[in-house]
């Protein structure tokens, strides 16, 4: 199943725009170098602010945070909240933690 998924993201990310793509990934990364916790509503949030269209296909959101995984700029953490983006229809999102975040927690 997680083949699946991962072969679903893969296509996605294919097919978005990619200046779409480098300006969700700048947001994630903006949004990591603020040192707390966030979810995806919170990069979405910003993308709005920034007059940034989504893209034609929103699960593209799930390969920018897979590439911010990949480049050590995030971790998942176990947390969820309940989604304030109204497409998501309250359910629950993923809580991600900065890299810088973690690192710190450990060397306390």
């Amino acid at each position: 199943m997680k083949e699946k998924k991962n072969e679903a993201i893969d296509r996605v990310e294919e097919a978005a725009d990619e200046r779409w793509k480098s300006v969700a990934l700048r947001a994630v990364k903006w949004r990591a170098k603020k040192g707390v916790n966030f979810t995806t509503d919170h990069v979405w949030a910003a993308l709005e602010e920034a007059g940034v269209s989504p893209p034609k296909e929103p699960r593209a959101m799930g390969a920018i945070m897979r590439k911010a995984v990949r480049e050590g700029l995030i971790v998942s953490t176990p947390k969820t909240e309940i989604s304030t983006k109204e497409s998501n229809h309250k359910r629950p999102v993923r809580v991600w933690s900065p890299l810088t975040e973690v690192s710190a927690r450990v060397c306390d």
